[in-house]
C-alpha cells in the first residue's frame, strides 16, 4: 500500500481500518469454531485455528518472494488472489447452506 501513495493520513487510515478487520476476523472466526465443536474436541480446533495464522504468515514469508523472482510480483499477487478467491468460495458455500456442508454438519452433530 505505501508504493500506492505518498500521503501518511493514507497510510494510517489503511492501517485502522487493516487493524479493525483483524480483530473483528478473530472474535467471529473464534465463536464460529467453538459454536462448530460444541462439547467435542474444542481444544484441537482451537489449537488449530490459533496456530494456523502465523503458519500462514511464515509459509507465505517463505512463498511469495520465490513466486516474485520466478515471475515477477504479479505472479505473487495471482496467488495470493487465487488463494483467497478460494477461501471466500469456501466460506461462502458452508454459510449459503451447501450439500457438503450440512452432510458435515448432520454427521458431526449426531456424533
Amino acid at each position: 500500500m505505501g508504493g500506492l501513495t505518498w500521503r501518511l493520513w493514507s497510510l494510517v487510515a489503511g492501517r485502522v481500518v487493516a487493524g479493525t478487520g483483524g480483530v473483528i476476523l478473530n472474535v467471529v472466526m473464534s465463536k464460529m469454531v467453538v459454536d462448530w465443536f460444541v462439547d467435542r474436541e474444542i481444544s484441537t480446533a482451537m489449537a488449530i485455528f490459533i496456530n494456523s495464522w502465523p503458519v500462514g504468515i511464515a509459509v507465505a514469508l517463505v512463498v511469495l518472494p520465490l513466486l516474485a523472482a520466478l515471475g515477477e510480483i504479479e505472479l505473487a499477487l495471482a496467488a495470493v488472489m487465487s488463494t483467497n478467491r478460494f477461501g471466500f468460495v469456501s466460506i461462502y458455500r458452508c454459510l449459503s447452506g451447501s450439500r457438503e456442508c450440512r452432510q458435515t454438519s448432520y454427521q458431526n452433530q449426531d456424533q
